[in-house]
Parts: structure tokens; sequence; C-alpha cells
């Protein structure tokens, strides 16, 4: 990252950072995009009493309301605890890509997604039959390890492929 855009995100982390008195709140957390904070709002709710701002979109060095994990990752070196970032992990844990921590402001899932998170074959079993009383009919964690076994070979290839790029 040029000097410049550096000092842009250093000045707007600060800003966003400060602006936990307007909005009065304990953190801002900069999700990837407005379906994302559902899923950190449950976690949050579960394990802090802290209230928080989460957005979805900030400006970036340009003046263009920017969304995504890149812009989010663009504040890795400004983060605190009253400005800190929520991203899928994407391929990033399964690569090892080094400094994406909670210490360091950057919290992620552990999985592709947080859908992922969300589409666990029991909670999809017992959603399918309260809906349709007819969870005898399709077997979630039958279908999903068999997927699996399918998958796995080429998953494995492409984190390969990935690491060689």
């Amino acid at each position: 990252m040029d000097k410049n855009k550096y000092h842009f995100y250093e000045v707007a982390a600060k800003g966003l950072a400060a602006s936990t008195r307007i909005y009065g709140v304990d953190s801002v957390i900069h999700v990837e995009e407005r379906d994302d904070i559902w899923f950190w709002q449950q976690l949050f709710s579960k394990y802090s009493d802290k209230r928080y701002k989460f957005k979805p979109a900030t400006t970036n060095e340009k003046g263009n309301r920017t969304t995504g994990c890149t812009q989010c990752l663009k504040y890795k070196d400004f983060l605190s605890q009253r400005f800190f970032i929520c991203i899928d992990s994407d391929l990033r844990y399964l690569q090892g890509e080094e400094g994406l921590l909670a210490e360091n402001g950057i919290l992620q899932t552990y999985t592709y997604s947080w859908e992922n998170h969300c589409t666990f074959a029991p909670k999809l079993q017992k959603y399918f039959d309260e809906h349709t009383h007819k969870g005898n009919i399709f077997n979630f964690e039958s279908f999903l390890q068999q997927y699996a076994k399918i998958v796995y070979e080429p998953f494995l290839l492409m984190l390969y492929q990935e690491g060689e790029a």
C-alpha cells in the first residue's frame, strides 16, 4: 500500500474509533456486507454485554462507498478495541495467512464463510422436519457426509493450487 493510501486508512481508522462517542457504543465493527451483521450480532450478544455499531461499508481512498473483505483488511494496521473488523476466513485460515488474529483486531470465521456456521447438518435436519414434517424422506447428515467425501480431494487440490499461485 502506498504512503498516501496508508495514511488515508490510518486517519479513517482513528475517526471510526472516535465515532464510538457519537454512536454511544463501545466499539465500531467493520463487516464485509450488510448480511454479515446478523451473524456477528449473534456471537457478540452471546459472549459480551458491550454495545456495538456495525459498518457494512466504508469510504475508500477514492471516495467510493466500498464493501468486502479487501476493504476491511485495508484497516488491519490500525485496529483497536474501539474499532476492529470481522471477516469470513475464505481460504485465509487454511492457507495459514499470517497476522489475522483476534488479538490484532481481526475476528474471522474458521470455515469458508459465516453461512457455513449456520448450516450444520443436525440443525438443517431439525428445521426441515419442523417445516415439512417429512424429516424421514431426506437425511442432511448422510447427504453432507457423502458430499464431503466427493469434494474433499478436489478441495485439497484447489488449496494446493492456490498456494502455488
